[in-house]
């Protein structure tokens, strides 16, 4: 979720309207939309009565929704702004995505989705420690500490957060490129959200290279007290009907996963 303007928050003035960042892409097209529809006289019934018709008007361009937020102690409320996955992707990679998937995997306890998530060095199966992306000082080549290594409307795509690339799936005959990524969860959160895409490097009759495959083959892989501590994980997919073979791996429950490799 992404606020589509600080400045159509309830209860702030003129001023602090207009002082709102502008936004890229689609969210930037519904930021423009709001403030032309609402105006300045912004209360939550008129808010209300237009969000879904501007909903409407730019879900081919990639649009999910718009919501009001809770209020704060000053009573202001933030519209937000959803983006489709394909959207999110696109802004994120900077090419045309075929299908785009959102898979956000909730879990039972308060620790941190990232712990454990990774095979340790001890073990049979150990990997590599998901590497983060940073930026770096181009004369130290050191890392440059709370400096974003994202572009601007990258960083409006991850909503803030931080991601890491996920591995590539394959073997050495079909070794696809990575196509996903891990996203960071807020600090407290329990919801931790992969993006992944088609490859655009198709194998015949086997689905390597399509999004729900990356998501599904990095999952299948995670450790197993990782796993048992998932709640459930939710799909939405975005582009193409799900083939037989990606349908199979996620369960054949549509948009929801129940995952066949851990019980609820």
């Amino acid at each position: 979720m992404k606020a589509v303007g600080g400045m159509l928050g309830f209860g702030k003035d003129k001023d602090e309207k207009k002082d709102a960042k502008k936004l890229d892409g689609v969210k930037g097209a519904a930021q423009e939309a709001v403030m032309a529809q609402i105006g300045d006289d912004v209360t939550p019934e008129k808010a209300a009565s237009v969000l879904p018709g501007i909903v409407q008007g730019l879900t081919p361009m990639g649009l999910k929704s718009l919501t009001l937020g809770p209020a704060d102690e000053q009573g202001t409320r933030e519209i937000l702004a959803e983006a489709s996955p394909k959207e999110r992707i696109a802004s994120l990679i900077a090419k045309k995505v075929t299908v785009g998937v959102s898979t956000k995997i909730t879990f039972k306890d308060e620790a941190s989705p990232l712990e454990g998530m990774m095979h340790g060095p001890k073990s049979p199966k150990a990997e590599s420690p998901l590497a983060f992306a940073k930026k770096i000082d181009p004369v130290t080549w050191k890392p440059i500490e709370g400096a974003s290594p994202f572009s601007p409307s990258q960083q409006q795509a991850l909503e803030g957060a931080n991601a890491a690339l996920l591995p590539s799936v394959g073997n050495l005959q079909n070794f696809q490129p990575q196509a996903g990524y891990v996203v960071a969860p807020a600090a407290g959160s329990n919801t931790l959200e992969l993006l992944s895409w088609n490859s655009s490097e198709p194998v015949r009759f086997d689905n390597l290279s399509h999004a729900e495959k990356q998501a599904v083959e990095f999952l299948k892989g995670r450790p197993d007290a990782w796993l048992k501590r998932v709640s459930n994980i939710f799909l939405t997919i975005e582009g193409r009907k799900v083939c037989k073979k990606c349908n199979e791996d996620t369960g054949g429950r549509g948009e929801v996963l129940r995952s066949p490799w851990y019980s609820l």
